[in-house]
């Protein structure tokens, strides 16, 4: 349940550092998405390696290689979403 996963020692109430850090992460979370659908530019619902260079476009190819091993996880040559929030987040 949402609880059990803020609820983070298993205590059954929620201490005001496990709500600032489910808060911190719900923040971040909201950010990525926003980053993500900005940077979709074809709306497809997922970053092609084409958009991923467009926001890597200082750093070099392997960067752009990198961040595709690294949230690809079903190695399509895309980055949904979930796996893009996933890869940033671990």
């Amino acid at each position: 349940t949402i609880f059990s996963d803020i609820d983070g020692d298993g205590s059954k109430s929620i201490s005001k550092d496990e709500f600032i850090r489910e808060m911190t992460k719900k923040n971040r979370q909201d950010a990525f998405r926003e980053f993500f659908a900005a940077n979709d530019t074809d709306g497809s619902g997922a970053l092609t390696a084409d958009e991923i260079r467009k926001f890597a476009s200082e750093d070099s190819e392997a960067s752009v290689e990198e961040i595709l091993a690294q949230c690809d996880a079903n190695s399509d040559g895309k980055i949904t979403l979930e796996e893009f929030l996933k890869g940033i987040d671990g």
